[in-house]
């Protein structure tokens, strides 16, 4: 029986998995008018192979990460999930600074990546207003 523990490092990268083999979808939030000629569904799976390429590359070399998240987040800006994972890749990457303007984006929320943001902010010495 595998335990399961808090931060345990594979649980993202299987989550991330399971919603590509599922078909997860997303709305697309994408606002540039050059991305509009691919189907919303084919620029969400590039953009989640994005992500599980950084999440992959986040539990040894976080600065790969970064750019993997990056990529996501040019494909669906709005995507809270791949903001909060480049949040959290910034932060393992020894770059605190940069991570703290997107946690204070995603706090303003009420879902988890809200609750997310606000420790990591708490976390680092920051307030979501401050």
């Amino acid at each position: 029986m595998v335990k399961w523990r808090r931060g345990y490092p594979g649980l993202l990268a299987i989550t991330i998995a399971i919603s590509m083999v599922t078909g997860c979808r997303r709305e697309n939030t994408m606002t540039d008018k050059t991305a509009t000629a691919q189907p919303t569904s084919e620029i969400h799976n590039r953009a989640v192979a994005q992500a599980a390429k950084g999440s992959v590359a986040l539990l040894k070399d976080p600065t790969r990460a970064v750019e993997y998240y990056k990529a996501a987040i040019k494909m669906e800006p709005g995507h809270r999930d791949w903001n909060s994972f480049l949040a959290l890749a910034l932060y393992k990457a020894g770059r605190t600074e940069e991570a703290v303007p997107i946690w204070k984006s995603l706090a303003t929320g009420s879902d988890n990546e809200a609750s997310n943001a606000t420790k990591m902010l708490a976390k680092v010495g920051r307030t979501p207003k401050g």
